[in-house]
């Protein structure tokens, strides 16, 4: 038998233990161990946004500048099922091969938004109704039992303290030890990830662009096509889709 005295000694140092290893913050599970990585100074390497000769320059927050750090966190977390539950990544309904969509109705019975030229716009959603930055849009992903990616936020923490490389490269992209975020903090950097990926995507080389450019004429078919979106008495497109003089 353990006398006494070791019993308790023992004991004290198991809680003691738990009491490191987890505890809670603002009502969210905060891991305190250290990371099983050896990290690196933090130094990223800062990139501008690609500009576009005919339109205005694209968003690039000073709270969420590019980084090539963070577009590489960005572009692996596109693409990765490991912040849903479903099998699904955002990949999943916004296929590079359909532009960033899908020719599908998407979990909530509606079209997929196309993930293109994101990085100038300001408002989201399918009636502009969400004035947020791109940096913050993809916190609705991620909110708990999303029917896009059907979240959850104690999976998503687990994934990731099993996960070394994550650890890395969130630390390379952002300077933080992810698995010690709160969920709020960690949902944060995820979605910034996201948005200076998505920054990335650019379309400028169009049939439309380089008309635009004075490079190529538009068939008849597409001249009558463009006069219905820009007309008011017509297709009245362009009042979302860009404006007189920078339309779609």
């Amino acid at each position: 038998m353990i006398p006494a005295k070791k019993y308790r000694s023992l004991f004290l140092t198991i809680f003691l233990g738990i009491l490191l290893f987890s505890c809670k913050k603002d009502g969210n599970t905060v891991n305190q161990i250290t990371p099983p990585v050896i990290l690196d100074s933090y130094n990223p390497t800062y990139i501008q946004p690609q500009s576009l000769p005919y339109i205005i320059p694209m968003h690039n927050p000073d709270f969420n500048k590019m980084t090539e750090e963070g577009v590489y966190l960005g572009r692996k977390l596109y693409y990765d099922e490991i912040l849903s539950t479903n099998n699904r990544s955002c990949s999943t309904c916004h296929n590079h091969q359909y532009s960033y969509t899908i020719p599908a109705m998407g979990p909530t019975g509606i079209a997929i938004l196309s993930h293109i030229n994101l990085g100038w716009y300001n408002a989201y959603g399918w009636n502009g109704g969400e004035g947020i930055d791109l940096d913050y849009v993809a916190l609705g992903d991620l909110a708990e039992g999303n029917p896009f990616l059907n979240a959850n936020t104690d999976s998503i923490t687990s994934r990731l303290r099993r996960n070394a490389e994550y650890q890395k490269l969130f630390w390379d992209a952002f300077g933080v030890y992810i698995t010690q975020q709160t969920d709020s903090a960690r949902n944060n950097y995820i979605s910034f990830a996201l948005a200076q990926f998505m920054r990335t995507m650019v379309s400028n080389d169009s049939k439309f662009d380089k008309y635009l450019r004075g490079e190529v004429s538009l068939t008849t078919s597409e001249l009558n096509g463009y006069n219905v979106f820009m007309a008011e008495n017509k297709a009245d497109c362009f009042h979302c889709h860009g404006n007189a003089a920078n339309p779609l």
